[in-house]
């Protein structure tokens, strides 16, 4: 079987594809560049020459052919430019949802048929049950959370070999058994790719201006506090303000003024969000299921799924949850998970 691998020059992606060669199949290795880091090598995103080289010299040594084409303006579009035009509305979307369902799949899927491939591979730590997206067995890496919004259509073509793997360890293992040294002890990247390494506040500063505003109570309408940009705040996270005699929470993010607002993690709580974009299967309303707000974050138990009354194309939907939930963060991904581990689908967060 002629198979395309989505290559990104880390210890993930290039196991899967010395496993899909070692299994018989016919491999393509094929990176998308994404970048133009401006950091070289020291970056710690992706699409450094470095990734590149080293995506390269894992074909070179498993005997597969490679392939890079440039995707910038894409992800610049698709990506890069609505985070931040969500982080100056307040909003915080998570980029690798939209990557995953707007750049990353449907390109491999595309650059598969112009290969005429039968199927695409990932390093991505997750699994495929019955035509939907599911856990992967590796839960402190499982990925499931960023692909809840993959086109089934295309995921009919996909596969994820690490999803069954039970450690990072073991799939370092694999790297060492293959010979593939450049890349068996590479580091895993952290945070967004289009940080370069650097943090969130260092990247937003570079689009929204890092001025001076006030943290307000919101129960009494008080200044309780300065801060240096409402961007470095969303919903539900802990906002450290000199001298509060209690811990505070922001409530709600006011770009127009700069102002932030604040109060008792009580009032951060909430029971109910509305979602939009909301991709849900057929039935799943009927069913046990648990809400997952944030990577890694606490799966929530889901008392009712209804639509938005007035809502013309019933694509914002109410989810009710059965306790009080904290950390809630609009642009955020709700995604439904059922008792199997199985994605049943999901929505961003709108309030």
């Amino acid at each position: 079987m002629k198979i395309l691998v989505g290559m990104s020059g880390g210890v993930d992606s290039a196991v899967v594809a010395a496993l899909l060669k070692r299994d018989g199949h016919e491999v393509f290795g094929y990176t998308l560049k994404l970048l133009e880091t401006t950091k070289g090598d020291e970056s710690e995103g992706c699409c450094t020459f470095k990734d590149i080289r080293d995506a390269q010299m894992v074909c070179d040594a498993i005997g597969i052919e490679y392939l890079v084409t440039n995707w910038k303006k894409v992800f610049k579009t698709n990506v890069i430019d609505q985070y931040v035009a969500g982080a100056k509305e307040g909003v915080a979307y998570n980029p690798c949802v939209t990557c995953n369902s707007t750049v990353k799949l449907p390109v491999l899927f595309a650059v598969a048929n112009h290969l005429h491939c039968e199927m695409v591979a990932t390093g991505h730590y997750a699994r495929i049950k019955n035509g939907r997206i599911a856990r992967a067995a590796n839960l402190a890496k499982d990925q499931s959370y960023f692909l809840w919004e993959a086109d089934p259509k295309i995921l009919e073509r996909f596969v994820f070999p690490l999803g069954d793997i039970p450690s990072k360890d073991d799939t370092r293992k694999l790297a060492e058994e293959f010979g593939l040294t450049s890349v068996s002890k590479k580091k895993d990247s952290h945070d967004l790719c289009f940080f370069e390494g650097g943090t969130k506040a260092e990247f937003l500063e570079k689009h929204i201006p890092p001025a001076t505003g006030k943290f307000v109570d919101n129960s009494t309408g008080k200044v309780v506090g300065t801060h240096e940009g409402f961007s470095n705040f969303v919903p539900g996270q802990r906002a450290k303000i000199a001298g509060s005699s209690s811990p505070r929470f922001v409530l709600k993010v006011l770009p127009s003024s700069n102002e932030v607002l604040v109060g008792s993690k009580e009032d951060a709580g909430v029971t109910e969000v509305i979602i939009n974009r909301s991709r849900i299967v057929s039935g799943a309303a009927d069913i046990p299921l648990w809400g997952v707000m944030r990577y890694r974050g606490v799966p929530a138990p889901i008392k009712a799924i209804r639509p938005l009354p007035g809502d013309p194309d019933n694509s914002r939907m109410v989810v009710e949850f059965q306790e009080t939930v904290y950390g809630v963060s609009p642009g955020q991904s709700l995604v439904l998970y059922g008792e199997d581990d199985t994605v049943f689908g999901g929505g961003v967060i709108e309030k």
